[in-house]
């Protein structure tokens, strides 16, 4: 009985935290949904077993009244139970199924100006260097992408960046000095400084690829919201963003293409991404609906704890193909790369 009461008060907990998504326990909730959602169905379906072995056994000294309450306890926990697993796991196919902000890969129309872009969140500690430089290598992009680039890093993979890439795009923000940095085929302008976010706490960097139809380009790298303090930290980064991304805008020549990729922190079901979409005025869309989720950490061996947090946005004029999800040694996060041309 005890048990039931606590399952009861847990579903009642998990209830009100659906109409506080905005809270720091809702959001580390949701974050990862899946497990929640599949939780929640495991959970009902349990209970539905106990509730059929109740209903077909009965003991000699159980009260009437006593085994009547247990019996519609344990339907009315088993149903709730089912009927929140399937709303959550509907909000998490939602985002790879449905919805009006499909972006579908396409045959691009020339291949003279597609760009080859991949991306990475290498971690920072990670020191499997060759393995990163053979798939570079293997993918033979025009652009790479890297956030958590740290010192050694550099020393490590110095001459090779500089032999294939020549232009170079770097942005160091944290105590570590661990940050993003861009290697290009093609010249790169840094527009960052031209906007008033104070040096070291600027979360993304913003420069102009000079490539035959110029390409802008967002590379984002949030605080992750593993306490209050970076939760609101990392919300405030989304803010800050947003404001200065539609500022830039205007700056921009009408219709300018737009590439945002990047590890937001920021998983699709929250409800920060949606406050984070809507503010940018469909101005680019996420070209990772219908894709797998990118981040994985594995809090034990053989208990991998999944999490889509990296996202790319592209303006809707701009044709992608090739959209592909790898997986780098050393790093708790998946690259991304893909092809994009206007």
């Amino acid at each position: 009985m005890i048990f039931l009461l606590l399952i009861n008060i847990g579903l009642i907990v998990l209830t009100l935290l659906y109409f506080f998504r905005e809270s720091f326990v809702a959001e580390l909730l949701i974050s990862f949904l899946p497990y929640v959602a599949g939780g929640l169905l495991v959970l009902g379906s349990i209970l539905l077993f106990l509730l059929g072995k109740k209903i077909t056994t009965s003991k000699a000294n159980q009260q009437p009244h006593r085994r009547k309450f247990e019996i519609s306890l344990l339907a009315l926990l088993a149903f709730r139970s089912i009927g929140m697993g399937i709303h959550y796991g509907g909000e998490f196919f939602d985002f790879y199924t449905f919805g009006g902000e499909q972006f579908q890969q396409q045959t691009l129309p020339t291949q003279e100006q597609a760009i080859k872009i991949y991306y990475a969140n290498i971690l920072y500690t990670n020191e499997d260097y060759l393995s990163l430089q053979q798939q570079i290598e293997a993918y033979e992009p025009d652009v790479v992408v890297l956030v958590e680039f740290s010192p050694h890093h550099d020393t490590q993979m110095k001459e090779y960046f500089q032999e294939k890439f020549p232009y170079i795009n770097r942005n160091s923000r944290s105590m570590g000095l661990a940050g993003d940095i861009v290697f290009s085929k093609y010249p790169i302008k840094d527009l960052s400084m031209n906007y008033p976010t104070p040096a070291g706490k600027r979360k993304y960097s913003y420069f102009l690829l000079e490539t035959q139809t110029p390409l802008y380009f967002y590379v984002v790298h949030t605080s992750a919201p593993v306490s209050i303090k970076n939760f609101q930290m990392r919300n405030n980064q989304l803010k800050k963003l947003c404001e200065e991304f539609l500022l830039q805008s205007t700056k921009r020549t009408p219709n300018a293409s737009v590439v945002m990729v990047g590890d937001f922190n920021l998983t699709p079901w929250s409800a920060f991404y949606h406050t984070f979409q809507q503010a940018l005025s469909g101005q680019v869309v996420n070209i990772f609906k219908g894709t797998p989720p990118t981040f994985t950490r594995s809090l034990r061996k053989n208990m991998p704890l999944v999490a889509h947090i990296d996202h790319v946005f592209l303006s809707s004029q701009l044709n992608v193909s090739a959209l592909e999800v790898g997986n780098l040694s050393g790093s708790d996060h998946n690259p991304i790369m893909f092809t994009v041309a206007p």
